[in-house]
């Protein structure tokens, strides 16, 4: 891939500060200008009604909420699921809400759930996280998503055997979610794999709730993202620099 960029590519822009180094070292021209994902957490949180009204139009009481972020795809889900699913039992004063996206049906959902006590609802993703004292996130763009919204997060991940083997022999890279790529440091707990377990994910999740030992380390350490990533208006950035080179060619 590097080789066909460095062939056909002028100038390449990046959303991740982290992927400047790695494609100046392969000798091509690279330019981080800001992270469009900023814009539209950031619209969203804007827009936002105030808390009560977004528990009301999503039918959820006035107890503390603990979010349920279990990835896009069928296998993320069914790798996932059934060990945030562990938590419940653990948190009886918290809701847990799964997060579902409309892509996915329900029928997955409700088979991995059984009769545990969490609330499905799909696609209102930001309202859920906005009203949540925590979250347990598959490993992805959500990630950033959680941290962009301010709430404390668990990145877990699981999947088969042979793609995590091929996976770990491949990718040289110390963290898996894009908070931790960022920082360049653990800023998020990564369960991964068999360390994703009901022992690890407790001692985790408890502490990040308010009153847990790394609840305002974490809090703190986002706002370091958020300084790294930029301000806001990075496509239209990008927009007037393509502009600007191509008036110079």
């Amino acid at each position: 891939r590097v080789e066909l960029v460095r062939k056909y590519v002028d100038r390449m822009y990046i959303i991740f500060p982290f992927e400047v180094e790695f494609y100046r070292k392969h000798g091509i021209e690279v330019e981080y200008r800001g992270n469009p994902l900023l814009d539209e957490t950031e619209k969203k949180l804007r827009s936002l009604p105030p808390a009560e009204e977004i528990r009301s139009s999503l039918d959820i009481g006035p107890g503390p909420v603990i979010a349920l972020l279990a990835g896009s795809r069928k296998s993320e889900v069914r790798q996932v699921l059934p060990k945030m699913l562990e938590m419940v039992d653990h948190f009886p004063d918290h809701q847990f809400v799964l997060a579902g996206v409309r892509n996915l049906p329900d029928d997955l959902y409700r088979r991995i759930i059984g009769n545990a006590r969490v609330r499905l609802i799909k696609d209102r993703t930001y309202e859920i996280l906005s009203i949540s004292e925590a979250a347990l996130v598959t490993s992805g763009t959500a990630t950033l998503e959680t941290a962009l919204f301010g709430i404390p997060q668990v990145v877990c991940y699981r999947g088969d055997f042979v793609s995590m083997l091929i996976a770990w022999m491949v990718i040289k890279v110390k963290y898996i979610s894009l908070v931790n790529l960022i920082a360049g440091s653990g800023v998020v707990s990564e369960l991964v794999q068999y360390s994703l377990n009901e022992k690890n994910l407790f001692r985790e999740l408890s502490s990040i709730l308010p009153g847990g030992t790394n609840r305002r380390k974490m809090l703190d350490d986002y706002r370091r993202i958020r300084e790294l990533l930029g301000p806001e208006g990075a496509s239209g950035r990008v927009a007037e620099d393509m502009i600007n080179q191509c008036k110079t060619r």
